[in-house]
């Protein structure tokens, strides 16, 4: 597995699994401050970016939520703290909505 690094983030490369079942597991990972509330985390529009990160169209709270979606399954495991790691299972042919 290839790791890239930038700034606190580590980012792994992708890589298919095709076995049992499963689809493609897309893995990503940092060394931040961690998530204290993940089910607040995943309210659409929720986040802890500041007003001026905002009025640049970043940190709308979308993010988690989006992934979710166009996602099969999703895991987050988080350690405030340490970091955060979110796991994203897209099965192959599968087709849902919003996907």
């Amino acid at each position: 597995m290839t790791e890239y690094t930038c700034d606190s983030f580590r980012f792994f490369n992708l890589f298919p699994v095709y076995f049992g079942g499963k689809g493609t597991d897309i893995v990503l990972k940092d060394t931040g401050p961690g998530i204290a509330d993940v089910e607040q985390a995943m309210q659409a529009g929720w986040s802890t970016a500041p007003d001026n990160v905002r009025a640049l169209g970043f940190g709308a709270g979308m993010g988690l939520p989006n992934m979710k979606k166009y996602s099969d399954e999703m895991k987050i495991d988080s350690v405030v703290g340490e970091g955060t790691t979110v796991t994203m299972t897209v099965f192959p042919g599968r087709k849902e909505e919003g996907r």
